[in-house]
């Protein structure tokens, strides 16, 4: 799975309801994910998730870091997906869902 596609109006009006936009937010929605991890330093995608009703949390990892230990804390959500992508740098999205 590929990185959310989400509505390029969605991020420039700096978010909106969940069907504000024609992107795959809706989707995942429906299929049970309800947070996201952005584990690169982007602090502004938080207005871009939590109005459409998701949580949102921003763990940046530092440059050149070589191991990465993302510890989640017993809230009722799980990894279920992770996205690793970039020609030269780092990128992860990790999905989580409710297990309640």
């Amino acid at each position: 799975m590929p990185v959310p596609f989400i509505h390029p109006d969605r991020r420039m009006n700096q978010g909106g309801a969940l069907d504000a936009y024609d992107d795959e937010l809706p989707m995942l929605n429906t299929a049970g994910v309800r947070a996201f991890v952005c584990l690169l330093n982007i602090l502004s995608d938080a207005p871009v998730y939590e109005p459409a009703g998701f949580s949102f949390i921003c763990l940046p990892v530092p440059n050149a870091a070589r191991q990465l230990r993302l510890d989640v804390p017993k809230t009722g959500w799980r990894a279920v997906h992770a996205i690793c992508s970039g020609e030269s740098g780092f990128s992860l999205m990790v999905v989580f869902v409710s297990t309640r």
